[in-house]
């Protein structure tokens, strides 16, 4: 239940609760909505249901700043209520803090090094070196041209859900996903899926087709995925091997003052899994745990969907962490890949959680060389950067090896 009233949910109604193109709405869910119509303080014209996650989201008029509006905890209580046996759960949504990344702008400046024709600043991503990623392109590209060299590598979707994407920058705007059934700027939705003139994602904070970052860690995460390979400018990603195909989907669900909603999480996630996104990068951390967030996740998983977060920014075990201590989640899901971060001499960077039960994988994440707003490169530092870095070398080995 989202408390925020300032704009319905994108292709929410009244009367036609969303679900996946070609698959009615259960019985069950019809049931659910009618009852839930009735509690005072819910909004059913900002209500969407969630086909790929099994999940609804819906708005409330309590937190809107209307005078006579219920406590949110009322309507709670109301919902819980009326739900009957169709309810498995209902909560208040909570905010999603992003990480906090140290960050340094910089143009690159490269003198002759290896690649320097192709991509001139790898000289500087000593974190694709030091995983070994161009002995893994070297290989990858012997054995497509060892079976002919004119096979298509299967494409590989990874949705960034994060703050955005610069979508004109150099080296990631030929890495776009497009939504082939969408016209774009028409104000239409062409393809009926519940939003309008998302050509190559969408903005969940803003509820429009337009996921341009205002931020950077999104613009960021995308370079060290799929930053464009043999193009001649800036770098290139995990995955830059003319042996893979691998697409950047922009899912913006964080403001520009590094928070967003679970629920708009919940449905970039959704979005992420009926569009076809293989993989999700996601790299946020809070403390709030969330049933219905573990539930999605579970259901990603089942529909073969990977979701990639960071373990978050602050020294700390995550195994015995309190309540209140940023990393907890989305790390501690069952379903969730939590990446920590490592530095150029392969130790753990020094303000990274950790967690034995909790964090699965460590990758670089100090000092990463990679794309910015407005066209430009620079050098970053946080687990924010090391779950990218993951999500590329999964796409990459499903793009190249089928």
């Amino acid at each position: 239940i989202r408390p925020r009233v300032a704009s319905e949910l994108p292709g929410a109604s009244a009367t036609n609760v969303h679900a996946r193109p070609g698959r009615a709405l259960s019985e069950a869910s019809r049931r659910l909505a009618e009852r839930l119509a009735g509690v005072p303080g819910l909004r059913p014209q900002g209500r969407r249901h969630l086909a790929a996650l099994g999940l609804d989201v819906w708005e409330l008029d309590a937190c809107g700043g209307e005078a006579h509006a219920p406590a949110a905890a009322e309507v709670l209580r109301g919902v819980r209520e009326a739900g009957g046996p169709e309810l498995m759960l209902a909560e208040l949504d909570h905010w999603a803090p992003a990480a906090a990344p140290t960050r340094s702008h910089e143009r690159s400046s490269m003198g002759p090094r290896q690649l320097q024709s192709a991509d001139p600043a790898w000289g500087s991503q000593w974190d694709l070196r030091s995983i070994r990623a161009n002995g893994a392109w070297d290989r990858l590209e012997a054995r497509a041209n060892a079976r002919g060299g004119g096979m298509t590598p299967r494409t590989v979707v990874v949705a960034v859900i994060d703050t955005g994407i610069d979508l004109d920058h150099e080296d990631l705007r030929n890495r776009l996903w497009t939504n082939e059934g969408e016209v774009p700027g028409n104000g239409l939705d062409d393809d009926g899926n519940g939003y309008v003139d998302d050509v190559h994602g969408f903005d969940f904070v803003g509820g429009d087709g337009d996921p341009s970052d205002d931020d950077g860690q999104g613009t960021q995460c995308a370079g060290i995925i799929a930053a464009q390979a043999m193009n001649g400018v800036g770098l290139r990603g995990t995955s830059g091997t003319t042996a893979a195909d691998v697409r950047i989907m922009p899912l913006r669900f964080l403001g520009a003052d590094g928070r967003g909603y679970a629920s708009d999480l919940a449905l970039a996630l959704n979005y992420a899994v009926v569009a076809g996104a293989a993989i999700s990068s996601s790299s946020w951390s809070g403390w709030n745990a969330s049933a219905a967030m573990r539930l999605a996740l579970d259901a990603a998983h089942t529909a073969g969907h990977v979701f990639v977060t960071s373990a978050g920014d602050g020294g700390r075990d995550l195994d015995a962490a309190g309540p209140t201590d940023y990393g907890l989640y989305p790390c501690k899901y069952e379903h969730a890949i939590c990446v920590t971060a490592t530095t150029s001499s392969n130790q753990l960077w020094g303000t990274s959680n950790v967690g034995a039960a909790s964090v699965q994988l460590a990758a670089p994440g100090a000092e990463i060389y990679t794309t910015g707003l407005s066209n430009t490169y620079l050098t970053v530092s946080g687990a924010a950067f090391a779950a990218p870095h993951v999500a590329g070398a999964i796409a990459l080995l499903w793009s190249a090896l089928g």
